[in-house]
């Protein structure tokens, strides 16, 4: 039964639920400020863990393909994606530290002091084996070096 997120529960099957909004009006609620010498910043995603026990969704994107209809979650996957002001699309997130094409116009570039605001959409999964109604889902951003 297909049932539509709401402002605070996900729907099913593959319900979507925003910080923020994508977009040229969009909003941009997260703030990253770089602190480093000039560098880079990188964002990873992570596995979602429900509050109530039972099993997690494991995070799909481009490198650990989603086994949904179309590409999106299949049953007890989920994924997530950042977006801000520096291209027109979102980027599905990985489990792997990743250059934050946000971050950045053209690469995740950074200078002292230099700070961007970001959003982030959450995609749910088809169906879920756990029957919690709480999950933790974790993005991090990291700074690194410049590659040499």
């Amino acid at each position: 039964m297909d049932t539509a997120s709401t402002s605070n529960a996900l729907g099913y099957p593959n319900g979507h639920c925003w910080v923020g909004a994508p977009g040229a009006s969009g909003s941009f609620p997260i703030k990253i400020t770089y602190q480093g010498p000039p560098g880079q910043v990188f964002v990873v995603g992570a596995n979602a863990n429900p509050s109530g026990g039972g099993s997690g969704w494991a995070l799909c994107n481009p490198s650990a393909a989603c086994t949904g209809p179309g590409g999106a979650p299949g049953a007890d996957q989920y994924m997530v994606k950042n977006f801000g002001t520096n291209t027109n699309s979102s980027t599905g997130l990985t489990g792997s530290l990743t250059c934050d094409q946000e971050f950045s116009s053209g690469g995740c570039s950074a200078t002292r002091g230099q700070s961007e605001k970001e959003g982030v959409e959450l995609i749910g999964p088809e169906s879920s084996g756990s029957t919690s109604t709480s999950w933790t889902v974790t993005v991090t951003w990291a700074a690194a070096p410049p590659s040499s």
